[in-house]
């Protein structure tokens, strides 16, 4: 969220998040800037301008707006002395080149897509519509909804070719405050509208809190905007539907599990579906169940969401396999107890003695981290739920159970190759990191966001923690946009903090959501899925030694590396190791964005 500059009388929000990609924050990044150029020569004006990017209402004729502009105004004139106090406008993003997009006898603009042409002028009309009627039914007064039509690759005297009349509703690629304006007040004269917001002094915050994701932390607000946008949609298209099972595979940040949850979204819309999305994770399941929370329709709750084990579980009680919970930290040996007790129920399901006994029955089962998933627990599940169809996220290189893995072999699949999460210096120097360990590893960084840096130190305290807290602040984020990641015996290095973060490596903390000003805080090997603005991981050529010691594999340590989207901060134990030769080597290949900080001139950094 971008902060009003103080030389301006108009306050401008852009509630885009920023470092998107997507064709709808990148025009919202556009109108933002020519409206505070705009507003800039016209000091005479005061008041307010909203831009609120991918909108989803719900229940109406059009779900999905690609962005709404807010105003309300004291000041505004135009051409002939027509003043303008309020509207509101949807624009409809289109990125057709002008071959791909025509005007028919009715004067609609038609667009070309693989599965034929799409009439962009009555989809705009729609979405307008929608979003009045969203408007109106959370209490905020709007009597009409100015449609236009955004074409970002079409040049200006391109587009008037292609217009059949004066006063269309359309923009081209470098269109300018005026032009948007102009329609406005097209639209406004014939109707004698002025002000269609009936605009006071508490407008704007009854029109943010309409659009209350705004609150959430930058990660969230970035999640819900790609899920809202097209730019997942051409992977999604690729599933098919209709008794068909298919895993999405890709490497560690290519966004599997957002393409899961937009498909869960989808299939949840029918009332005749019911999906049950299964993880290992806690703390990403807790991020999802929030993350779709932000979805007025309601058609996911709580209830669709489960950990993988505690699905299991409640089968092998509801079948009297085992007469309490098996837990990790009271089981001595949970691995071996659990499979055992998933052998047993497998047997029992296997030989008909068994039934689902879960009500309702999923049409759908939704599976993240699917890698770990075992060939005895997909067989019940299709022993148990025939009829269900299967849509699995399989982490490529990311398995962390050692043994019992199941194969994703003969089964419709979805290749994900494209950085989703790190910005791309980040993910150069990870990708570099990989090739000195000789790992089979290797993201598509080439259409990441430009950015990024990472940070070797031998020390983390509280000054060092509280400078990465202030800077990640001004991208707008939350303190819950921190994300540290330690092993067990680095206890050491959160003596200074402790009390100020989200400790999700306490069962009983994990039972809460952490607050939007406290930082998270997991185990390395709680950490598929999750990520942050900055990462910080303590001791990590420490414990990567450890695991290795155990013969683990290295090819693990590019998990934690891989959840950072901006910054990421490797603390090293001081000990001069494998893994931190090949950090510290790694980091001498990019000093225009990597820094290296020792204090402690024996430690071997």
């Amino acid at each position: 969220m971008q902060l009003p500059q103080a030389t301006l009388m108009v306050e401008i929000t852009n509630l885009s998040t920023y470092w998107l990609n997507t064709p709808e924050s990148i025009a919202a990044r556009h109108i933002e800037d020519i409206a505070r150029d705009y507003f800039a020569r016209h000091d005479d004006v005061s008041g307010f301008l909203l831009i609120v990017p991918s909108i989803y209402t719900f229940d109406q004729i059009r779900n999905d707006i690609d962005i709404a502009i807010f105003g309300g105004f004291h000041g505004l004139t135009l051409q002939d002395d027509y003043h303008i106090d309020s509207f509101a406008m949807i624009v409809e993003v289109k990125s057709h080149p002008i071959e791909y997009v025509s005007v028919d006898a009715g004067h609609h603009y038609l667009v070309t897509y693989s599965d034929g042409m799409k009439d962009v002028t009555r989809q705009a009309l729609s979405e307008a519509l929608s979003l009045k009627k969203h408007l109106n039914r959370s209490g905020i007064e709007c009597d009409f909804v100015v449609p236009a039509i955004f074409f970002r690759s079409i040049d200006d005297e391109s587009l008037r070719a292609l217009q059949c009349r004066r006063n269309e509703n359309t923009l081209c690629a470098s269109f300018n405050f005026e032009q948007l304006l102009d329609i406005v007040a097209t639209r406004f004269l014939p109707r004698d509208l002025h002000d269609p917001l009936k605009s006071d002094s508490n407008t704007r915050d009854r029109l943010l809190h309409a659009f209350h994701l705004t609150t959430a932390p930058a990660i969230l607000r970035s999640k819900f905007e790609l899920l809202c946008s097209e730019s997942l949609d051409p992977y999604l298209n690729c599933i098919t539907p209709q008794n068909c099972d298919t895993a999405i595979k890709g490497r560690a940040g290519t966004g599997k599990t957002l393409l899961l949850i937009k498909e869960a979204i989808n299939i949840a819309n029918d009332p005749d579906n019911e999906v049950l999305f299964l993880t290992y994770n806690h703390s990403l399941l807790a991020d999802i169940k929030r993350l779709t929370s932000y979805f007025s329709s309601g058609s996911l709750t709580d209830d669709n969401f489960k950990t993988i084990d505690s699905f299991f579980q409640s089968l092998m009680q509801r079948h009297h396999i085992i007469s309490s919970p098996i837990r990790p930290d009271s089981s001595s040996d949970y691995e071996a107890e659990y499979y055992d007790a998933l052998s047993r129920l497998h047997e029992k399901v296997i030989s008909d003695e068994a039934d689902s006994l879960i009500s309702p029955t999923p049409t759908h089962f939704i599976i993240d981290e699917a890698q770990d998933i075992s060939n005895i627990e997909r067989e019940i599940i299709f022993s148990l739920y025939p009829a269900s169809e299967m849509l699995a996220a399989v982490g490529i290189d990311q398995p962390m159970r050692k043994s019992n893995i199941g194969t994703w072999e003969n089964i419709h699949t979805i290749n994900v190759k494209s950085c989703r999460r790190m910005f791309s210096n980040v993910a150069l120097f990870v990708n570099e990191v990989a090739a000195i360990l000789k790992c089979d590893w290797h993201v598509d960084c080439s259409k990441a966001f430009p950015g990024g840096k990472v940070l070797l130190l031998d020390r983390y305290d509280r000054d060092i923690h509280d400078d990465l807290l202030r800077q990640q602040r001004k991208h707008g984020c939350d303190d819950y946009d921190m994300l540290l990641l330690t092993g067990s015996q680095h206890n050491q290095y959160l003596s200074d903090v402790i009390n100020k973060i989200y400790d999700g490596r306490i069962t009983e903390n994990r039972k809460k959501p952490p607050a939007d000003n406290q930082p998270r805080l997991y185990h390395y090997q709680s950490c598929r899925g999750i990520e942050g603005w900055t990462v910080v991981c303590l001791g990590l050529d420490a414990y990567y030694e450890e695991m290795m010691s155990k013969n683990d594999t290295v090819i693990k340590m590019m998990m934690p590396l891989t959840r950072a989207i901006d910054t990421l901060v490797i603390v090293l134990s001081g000990k001069d190791n494998h893994v931190s030769q090949t950090l510290l080597s790694a980091a001498e290949s990019f000093p225009d964005f990597v820094t290296i900080s020792c204090h402690d001139s024996s430690t071997k950094c």
